[in-house]
C-alpha cells in the first residue's frame, strides 16, 4: 500500500484541549494551573494576575493512505510557553489576554486570545457559583498555519463554568464550545465545531498544597474518530501569599480511532496575583 504522511497539529487545552481548550486562558484565584477545567473565581476589582507556563507534548500523529484510510503515524514533540495577563474590572468580571510562544517543532507565535469571565451567580467563596467565559481567538498567517502554529482564521470559544467550594475540597465543572475554522481544515477533513465537557475535583490539603484530578471528553478535530478523552493529575504549591506553582501530567486518546493517535503532556507554571 502506498502512503502519504500527514501530521496532526500539536495543540496547546488544553488544551483546549480545548481544546478547547483552544487557547490557554486565564486561571484566576480559585483555579489551579495546570488543570484544564476552569473555575468561577475572579481577581476582584483592581486585581491583576500574571501566568507564565511551560507545556511539553509528545504525540503520535496520523498517517493517511491514498485510499483514504488512516494508520498510526510517527511520533512528534512540541514545546510551548503560554502567558496570560488578567485584570479584574469588578468583583465579578475579569478581562484577559493570552499569548503562546512555541519553540519546537516550529518556532513562532501561536493563536492569541482575548476575552472575559463573568461570574453571574454565587460569590466563589463557598457553595455553588456559576460563570460564563467567552474569548476571541486571533488568527495566524497562512504560512504559520501551514507550519503548525495554529489556525489562519479567526475563531471563538465560550465556556459555561460551575464551581462548588468547601474548606477541604472543591469541584469544578465545565461545558465549552470552540470553533475550529482554518484554511486547511476542509482538505484535512477537520471538524469545524468542537464541544467539550470536563470535571475537576481538587483536594485542599493545607494552606499551601492542593492536589487534584481532571477528566473530560472533547470533539476530535481530526476525522479519525468522533471524540477524544483526556485525564490529568496535578498539584499546586503556594510558597507565599499570592504566588502559586503548578505541575501536572496529562494524557489523551482518540476514542475508537484506527490510527490510535494519542499524546501526553507535562505542564508547569507560575501564577502571581498583585
Amino acid at each position: 500500500m502506498t502512503h502519504r504522511a500527514t501530521s496532526l497539529r500539536l495543540r496547546s487545552i488544553i488544551l483546549s484541549l480545548t481544546a478547547s481548550f483552544s487557547v490557554l486562558s486565564s486561571i484566576p484565584a480559585h483555579a489551579y494551573f495546570p488543570f484544564i477545567t476552569d473555575d468561577t473565581g475572579t481577581q476582584g476589582q483592581g486585581g491583576n494576575q500574571l501566568e507564565l507556563n511551560y507545556i511539553f507534548i509528545k504525540e503520535r500523529g496520523v498517517g493517511l493512505a491514498e485510499d483514504g484510510t488512516y494508520y498510526p503515524g510517527e511520533f512528534g514533540t512540541s514545546n510551548s510557553f503560554p502567558m496570560t495577563y488578567t485584570r479584574g474590572l469588578t468583583d465579578d468580571l475579569d478581562v484577559f489576554v493570552g499569548i503562546i510562544r512555541q519553540t519546537s517543532p516550529t518556532n513562532g507565535w501561536m493563536n492569541s486570545s482575548i476575552g472575559f469571565k463573568w461570574r453571574f451567580a454565587g460569590d466563589a467563596e463557598e457553595g455553588w457559583s456559576f460563570a460564563i467565559k467567552p474569548a476571541l481567538l486571533t488568527p495566524v498567517s497562512r504560512s504559520m498555519e501551514a507550519s503548525g502554529l495554529g489556525n489562519g482564521k479567526t475563531n471563538g470559544t465560550v465556556s459555561l463554568i460551575s464551581s462548588y467550594l468547601q474548606p477541604k475540597y472543591e469541584v469544578h465543572v465545565n461545558a465549552r464550545y470552540t470553533s475550529n475554522l482554518s484554511y486547511s481544515g476542509s482538505e484535512e477533513q477537520q471538524a469545524q465545531h468542537l464541544w467539550g465537557v470536563s470535571v475537576a475535583p481538587v483536594w485542599v490539603l493545607n494552606h499551601q498544597w492542593k492536589l487534584g484530578v481532571d477528566a473530560g471528553l472533547e470533539t476530535n478535530p481530526n476525522a479519525t474518530s468522533a471524540q477524544v478523552a483526556y485525564a490529568q493529575i496535578g498539584a499546586v504549591y503556594a510558597p507565599v501569599k499570592n504566588l502559586q506553582i503548578g505541575l501536572g501530567l496529562m494524557g489523551n486518546r482518540a476514542l475508537g480511532s484506527p490510527s490510535r493517535e494519542y499524546n501526553w503532556s507535562v505542564m508547569s507554571g507560575v501564577t502571581w496575583q498583585f
